[in-house]
């Protein structure tokens, strides 16, 4: 995770890298950071497609499924 808090630091308003750092969190099973995560890259740009998906995917790994 430290390049994505590397490159987040440097430009914390970059959607892609909240994103990314999700989808990399949500495979190791850190599903409760993926979705902060998700969260971040959605409040910047509500239109990925890709971070709700994956959203949706760790909600439901969480059992939150609403």
């Amino acid at each position: 995770m430290e390049c994505f808090d590397l490159a987040l630091a440097t430009d914390p308003g970059d959607s892609r890298a909240h994103a990314m750092k999700g989808e990399s969190l949500a495979e190791l099973g850190r599903h409760g950071e993926a979705v902060e995560c998700f969260d971040r890259a959605l409040a910047l740009d509500p239109g990925d497609s890709r971070a709700h998906a994956m959203k949706g995917k760790s909600l439901a790994e969480l059992g939150r499924h609403g």
